[in-house]
């Protein structure tokens, strides 16, 4: 394990193939610990209700690799990060303005809410930089909360987003949209149900083993295929999303799959989601985009 300012952060959360042939998200080989950041912050200052907000200016070759976005942040723009990428890859000396703003908690979980763009832009140039030529220093600006956890939401969410918005507002970060806000929510509320919680992972910078699905995703494809007129509370959706579950779980290959002897890594997935009790993120014929749209409203 090792420490990111100051935080604990195992070496094994790294981008994993749904291919591969691992039990779990995680697999470790060391339990050593060591720390990329064991000097001071070049400031520290007190914030809100005792709280604090610190400063580092480090490498991103060191540090790059390790973050991630907020599960609940806007979506990359494909063509703003490419840009990005670009004036950096076009520069001997590249710098870029502003700071990579973090969020940690107490249980030293961290999440970017400002410059995640500029991020991903640094990680793929990292990903592709085969000669290990580029590097660049990045400020990176590190508030402190209470608890990031999804299932242990309390007053912290609420400061996190009040954080994310007022860190974007540079960028004119329009309102929420009441289903986009509805959305979340219900993520968040699956999250915590003891059927869902080990099957929705709460982190941004990796793959993981299906069927387990990422918050970020499951929300995205939520916002796009969950009908806005659906006149449900979120009760009553996520009732209706375990009723679809379960049919999964005792339809035959042929219906589920579209054929009666599915590929072994198929199998696998399935024999995964069998142990989870979780069908919906299966390669099967009702991947998220469908089965949301089988949520119908209900009859006035």
């Amino acid at each position: 394990m090792f420490s990111i300012f100051g935080f604990t952060k195992k070496n094994n959360e790294k981008c994993i193939n749904e291919n591969d042939n691992e039990d779990d998200d995680f697999s470790d080989s060391s339990d050593e610990d060591y720390s990329i950041f064991d000097d001071e912050p070049l400031i520290t200052q007190n914030w809100g209700n005792n709280k604090k907000v610190s400063w580092y200016y480090k490498s991103a070759r060191e540090i790059a690799p390790y973050l991630s976005n907020w599960c609940f942040n806007r979506n990359i723009n494909i063509e703003h990060k490419n840009n990005i990428k670009n004036y950096l890859l076009k520069n001997e000396n590249p710098h870029l303005f502003g700071n990579i703003q973090i969020v940690r908690d107490k249980n030293n979980k961290f999440v970017v809410v400002n410059g995640g763009h500029r991020l991903k832009a640094i990680q793929e140039i990292l990903q592709e930089d085969i000669e290990i030529k580029f590097n660049m220093n990045l400020m990176f600006e590190i508030c402190e909360i209470h608890d990031l956890d999804i299932d242990n939401v309390d007053e912290s969410f609420n400061l996190l987003y009040n954080i994310f918005i007022n860190a974007n507002n540079c960028l004119n970060q329009k309102p929420e949209e009441d289903h986009d806000i509805f959305c979340r929510n219900l993520v968040i509320e699956m999250k915590k149900d003891p059927l869902f919680t080990n099957a929705i992972i709460d982190v941004s910078n990796r793959k993981v083993h299906l069927p387990k699905i990422l918050c970020k995703d499951l929300y995205d494809a939520l916002k796009v295929n969950l009908n806005p007129n659906h006149n449900m509370t979120i009760e009553q959706i996520i009732k209706r999303i375990k009723e679809i579950n379960n049919q999964f779980s005792i339809m035959e290959f042929s219906k589920f799959y579209g054929r009666k002897n599915p590929s072994e890594t198929k199998k696998k997935q399935h024999a995964k989601a069998n142990e989870m009790k979780f069908y919906l993120n299966l390669k099967s014929k009702f991947p998220p985009e469908v089965w949301i749209q089988m949520i119908e409203p209900l009859n006035k």
